[in-house]
């Protein structure tokens, strides 16, 4: 971004010469809590479990925490993935996406018991893995608070409610 710190260029007929004096590059948990910086005080996590991507970020006091920011390929189909392969391994069958996304946002499907059994145990332990890849980014629950935002923060807290300092809010907010 910072190669070209001068730019001119020609808008509805208008020119315009912009100079970028600076550049941040932030994983997308930032622009969603951005607005509300001032309210994180002491040192606090944000994560956002998308359906790609897994994003985390430190902020002391409002602030990121330089090199306390990761993105990675852990979002909510991977979980939906996990859950495919595990009913193809133990019942030989292709079972249709909708049925485990349905699965997926009500904790229940119209399946059979075994295959919901299933279902919810592979579940269950994305959200082990996803856990532990949260603590293994430095997420100490007696000395910060953890925000998640996304869309697998309602299975996150249920599965997972005895994370006492575990707070979670809605943010829909895109920059």
């Amino acid at each position: 971004m910072l190669q070209n710190s001068e730019i001119r260029f020609v808008y509805k007929g208008r020119i315009f010469e912009v100079e970028i004096a600076g550049c941040s590059v932030m994983p997308q948990c930032y622009a969603a809590v951005a607005e509300i910086l001032p309210e994180f005080k002491g040192l606090n996590m944000i994560v956002d479990i998308g359906n790609g991507t897994m994003n985390a970020m430190f902020l002391q006091d409002g602030r990121p925490v330089e090199n306390k920011m990761w993105t990675e390929l852990f979002g909510v189909r991977q979980c939906d993935l996990k859950i495919h392969q595990t009913l193809l391994d133990k019942f030989q069958e292709d079972v249709p996406d909708s049925i485990i996304n349905t699965f997926l946002m009500n904790r229940m499907a119209d399946i059979d018991p075994e295959y919901e059994y299933w279902m919810e145990a592979t579940a269950k332990e994305y959200v082990r893995e996803l856990t532990a890849k949260i603590f293994d980014f430095g997420y100490n629950e007696k000395t910060m608070k953890m925000y998640v935002l996304g869309g697998a923060q309602d299975y996150q807290s249920s599965w997972n409610s005895n994370r006492s300092n575990f707070k979670s809010f809605a943010c829909f907010t895109c920059f």
